[in-house]
């Protein structure tokens, strides 16, 4: 009775313990090859909007960058605004920055943060994600270097 007892708590024991993933979590990377301007777009609660996103890496990861933002012809009421952020970039080509400090704010706008991959399309890096605040939805950046 007693190995029955104990063979059944093994069993619950091994159903109810986590699973280990089988695959590697995301650690930082060398950014210095993702250096430089970005031009594109992104959509927030104001609409479309401008977006020049300035990157500058470094070998540990680190990713120091300046968000532009301003209106467009379909929206052309936007005003211009830019702040600065910090985020790291990983191994799996994914790239988190988040808001640090405004250098100019236009009334009524809050800084937003952006989640995204740097990928290579038509021979042209690409920043492109989604910002995750409320009412915002994707962005897509194009490096000009």
């Amino acid at each position: 009775m007693l190995r029955q007892t104990l063979w059944g708590l093994l069993v619950l024991l091994a159903a109810c313990a986590p699973t280990v993933s089988q695959t590697p979590a995301a650690t930082p990377v060398d950014a210095t090859s993702i250096g430089g301007t970005y031009q594109g777009r992104y959509v927030c609660s104001q609409g479309i909007t401008g977006l020049t996103l300035t990157l500058q890496g470094t070998a540990e990861g680190n990713v120091a960058a300046r968000f532009d933002f301003y209106a467009v012809p379909e929206n052309p009421a936007v005003p211009s605004g830019s702040y600065l952020l910090s985020g790291i970039f990983f191994s799996d080509s994914s790239l988190h920055l988040d808001p640090l400090r405004w250098i100019r704010q236009p009334s009524l706008y809050e800084m937003v943060p952006l989640r995204g991959k740097v990928v290579v399309e038509d021979g042209q890096l690409v920043y492109k994600g989604t910002i995750p605040w409320s009412g915002c939805g994707a962005f897509r950046v194009v490096r000009k270097q």
